[in-house]
């Protein structure tokens, strides 16, 4: 008694392609989720309360965020395709190694962007910083912590044998500031 062969029966969808898809909406929700902003009820608190933050965090906040949910939606837009693709076509099977392989890339990709956003996200701070302090006078004096945030985040070092004045005349230059506004937003001393 001869047997017929054996064929591998096609399934009606890529099992590779939906795993990998199914791989890529669970990256997105995470970075959908990373994106939600931390803590802006109590920053918008202090903004209703004439309160101003005490450093550049929400600033920064904000930009990651919005990096992160642009990468979300990138990456569900690439699940959805990849979905897409994975049930209108059809498989003899899926290969446990191809979809590994598959989300592992997925995640390297997604942590080499979130690398490379820390590195666009100090260079869109800088430039939003310098436009707004370019076009609305800031007064440095007055806010001394923040002053040396704005001069870490521009590369000015803080040296223990500087004037507070040098040191902001550093963060003016800069930011690239004229010394006549500060001039102007000074309190003489009393």
């Amino acid at each position: 008694m001869c047997l017929p062969p054996v064929y591998p029966v096609p399934r009606p969808f890529d099992v590779d392609l939906v795993m990998l898809g199914f791989a890529s909406q669970l990256l997105a929700g995470l970075l959908l989720g990373l994106s939600v902003g931390k803590g802006r009820p109590r920053r918008l608190l202090l903004e209703l309360l004439g309160g101003t933050p005490p450093n550049l965090d929400y600033l920064r906040d904000a930009i990651q965020a919005k990096a992160r949910g642009q990468a979300g939606a990138v990456a569900f837009v690439l699940g959805s395709i990849l979905l897409l693709a994975g049930f209108t076509r059809s498989s003899t099977g899926g290969d446990w190694r191809v979809q590994a392989g598959g989300a592992v890339m997925l995640g390297v990709l997604t942590v080499a962007y979130l690398i490379f956003t820390d590195h666009y996200v100090a260079r869109t701070l800088r430039r939003y910083l310098r436009d707004h302090l370019r076009q609305h006078p800031f007064p440095f004096h007055e806010h001394v912590q923040l002053t040396r945030e704005i001069g870490e985040l521009f590369g000015v070092p803080g040296g223990s044998d500087d004037t507070l004045d040098g040191y902001i005349a550093k963060v003016r230059q800069a930011v690239g500031i004229s010394d006549r506004s500060s001039k102007v937003l000074r309190r003489p001393n009393l």
